[in-house]
């Protein structure tokens, strides 16, 4: 109640999960709990007049016993109480074409993390490394994605960093 009542305070849209341990995540029937904690945290957010998304690494789209994780908090969530939050770094540290992973999600996806990946496979500022952005913002855009995060896990200067993703995607 005090972290809804704090998002409300600073005039937020969105509460975001930002990651989740290890037993929440472990096996299908786990990960399938897990949805389904979601879609009730997600309808307690929507009353509170707020939106739920998930933030994804690349563990998300590793296999485990059935499908991936991915796989299922997409099929048993509610679109509608569970938004997406893609980040194109990990996307692709996942196997998955971020561009083609935003429009296989649509209108779903409300967030999009910049950030980019150097050759040694480290993160860095958007534009600065391999991926496609091009693509990755024009599917950002027919997705109708509200907010673009500039991110780093690992910044060398987090302002410089910022700056300089900013301005490549500019």
């Amino acid at each position: 109640a005090g972290q809804v009542a704090d998002l409300q305070a600073l005039g937020c849209s969105f509460a975001t999960v930002p990651f989740v341990v290890e037993a929440r995540r472990n096996s299908a029937a786990a990960v399938s709990t897990l949805a389904g904690q979601l879609n009730t945290l997600g309808r307690q957010l929507r009353d509170a007049g707020l939106q739920l998304a998930y933030h994804h690494h690349a563990f998300e789209f590793a296999p485990l016993d059935t499908g991936t994780m991915w796989d299922i908090l997409t099929a048993e969530t509610d679109p509608a109480l569970v938004k997406l939050q893609i980040d194109a770094f990990w996307a692709d540290r996942g196997g998955h074409d971020p561009a083609a992973l935003i429009r296989r999600h649509g209108d779903r996806v409300v967030m999009l993390h910049l950030k980019d990946r150097a050759p040694d496979g480290s993160d860095v500022p958007a534009g600065t490394g391999s991926l496609d952005w091009d693509a990755i913002l024009a599917a950002g855009r027919e997705s109708g994605v509200e907010l673009y995060i500039c991110e780093q896990d690992n910044p060398r200067d987090a302002l410089e960093d910022a700056r300089r993703a900013y301005e490549e995607m500019a």
